[in-house]
Order: structure tokens, then sequence, then C-alpha cells
């Protein structure tokens, strides 16, 4: 069991949570009993996600666990993706983890995708989620890391969610991994949404598409900014200034009103910031999107 500081600070979350208003005590419940049923028995347990998706889950997975007790963990974010996309857009999931938003593009919105995860185990935990909802024709799982080159860097590994590059080796706490960028390889498709969270290595990310910025292909970026990317020697204001170099303009998204609304600033810190191009297209693309039902948060429809 999670100690109390932690339990409390989950508890809020859950009560605060947009999907939940109706639902408090169940979702509270089964926060209580995975807590439970995970140190009881090693095995994961496969829960029903959104639609026919189905997502596997493990003892100390926080990234995903919140999916089973509010429905969706970052909820305006995964609504926008699923209102957003069309089946002949590409996703490219940048720090996919274990697989949540790859699952919603490709399982729940017949998307292809491209996932990079350079983690071992989160990587094989992404294969796992592939596997069980039979996404494999639509996913390029690829164990890689994403920089501004292509070359190999140290990564993390035993922080789950929270992995990322490091400087130089840790024996026991480390593995090395190549690095592509994104322009290296992707050959400008039609459309793409492009998720990035990467613990503060955004900025190289970024760096690593200029072409793809530059040619109008992405319509979306999803990405997490908070003061991580200090790090690397870059702070919040200069991701937002390069991402809005390039024509883009930072949104807040409402799921149940399907409204895009243009935001001066983004709160850096505080989840993930959307920027889009074409405010127009992406409000006309919402809208007119495919509904959707939530099975972990009592069958709510979007």
């Amino acid at each position: 069991m999670k100690n109390i500081t932690q339990v409390i600070i989950i508890i809020k979350f859950i009560i605060n949570h947009p999907l939940t208003k109706n639902n408090r005590f169940s979702s509270i419940t089964k926060f209580f009993v995975w807590q439970i049923l995970s140190t009881l028995t090693k095995s994961c347990i496969i829960f029903p996600w959104v639609n026919d998706s189905k997502l596997s889950l493990k003892k100390g997975e926080s990234g995903l666990s919140g999916n089973l007790y509010v429905g969706l963990i970052e909820f305006n974010d995964m609504a926008f993706l699923i209102h957003a996309l069309r089946s002949e857009t590409l996703f490219v999931d940048v720090g996919a983890n274990m697989g949540a938003y790859t699952v919603l593009a490709s399982k729940v919105c017949n998307c292809k995708t491209i996932a990079y995860e350079p983690i071992s185990d989160s990587f094989f935990r992404l294969l796992d989620q592939i596997n069980l909802n039979k996404i494999g024709h639509l996913v390029s799982a690829k164990k890689r890391g994403v920089s501004f080159k292509n070359e190999i860097l140290y990564f993390t590994n035993h922080l789950n969610a929270m992995n990322k590059v490091i400087s130089s080796q840790d024996k026991y706490n480390s593995e090395m991994v190549d690095v592509v960028s994104l322009d290296s390889e992707i050959q400008e498709p039609t459309s793409l949404i492009v998720k990035i969270d990467v613990e503060g290595f955004e900025y190289n990310v970024l760096k690593g598409c200029t072409q793809l910025l530059y040619s109008k292909s992405i319509i979306a970026i999803i990405i997490e900014i908070n003061k991580s990317c200090i790090d690397y020697g870059h702070t919040p204001d200069d991701i937002h200034n390069h991402i809005v170099s390039f024509g883009y303009i930072p949104i807040k998204y409402n799921p149940f009103q399907r409204k895009v609304t243009l935001i001066k600033f983004p709160s850096f810190g505080y989840g993930n910031t959307i920027y889009v191009r074409d405010l127009i297209e992406i409000q006309n693309l919402v809208e007119n999107g495919m509904k959707f039902k939530i099975k972990s948060a009592n069958d709510i429809l979007l």
C-alpha cells in the first residue's frame, strides 16, 4: 500500500477529476481494490477502457493505473486526441511509455502510430498493450529515443514513467539507447499529430523535427513542458517560443463542449499543453470527431 501522503494526493486527484463527478465512490473504491490486489499478486489485470480497447495493468504502473480509477488520466489531452484524429492521420507518440496514447490512437481511432519508447521495461509493456489490443498492423513500435540528431545516449531505467536522458552511464540504473530525429524518420505525411513526453528533453526533440514543423504537416502537438527542461539548458519559455515561431498557437480544450479556446500563455508545470497551427481547422475536426465510450468511467459517452 502506498504511504499516507501519496494516498491523499491520489484521492484528491480522483475527487477533482472531471469524469468522477457522479461516481467518486466507485472510482475511490477501484483505487483501494487495486492497491490491495496488487500487493497480493504479481500478475497483471486487464480492464476494459475506451470503446473496445483494453489496458493491461501491473503493480507500480502509476502512468496507467489512473485510467482505471478515473477513465482518462489526462482527460483534456486524451479526449482531444480522440476527437481530433482521423483514420488517415498519423499519430507520433514520442515517449510512449506503456502505450496508453498509442492504444487510443490505433485501437480507438484506427490510426497508424509510430511509438518511440527507449526504456526496455516500458517498451516491452508497450508491446503487451499493442498485442492485447491486436493493433500490431497499425503500430510501428521503436525502441529508440528521439532528439535532434542520430546518436547514442544514456537513459535512466529505474524511474518508471519518469525515466530521462542522463549525461553519463550509471552502471546499475541506466541503459544505452539509439536516438533518432523525427526529420530523419518521417517523410512528410498529409497530416500528423505529435505527442511529446520526454521529461525535460522536449527542446531537443523539437529541434529534430524542424522540417516537419516547416512543412505544416503537423496539425497539433501535445507536449509536456515544465521546469525539468532546465536540466538540459533550456527554460519552458524557450520551448514555447520555439514552437510558436513555426506558427503554432497554444489552446485549451473542453471535451464536454468540444470547444477549442486560444490561450495567451500556457501554465507550465500543470500537465500538457496543446499547440495547433489552424484554430478553425482544429475546431471543425473536434466538433465532427467520433463519439467514444469510457468504460472504466461508468460508460461515460463523449
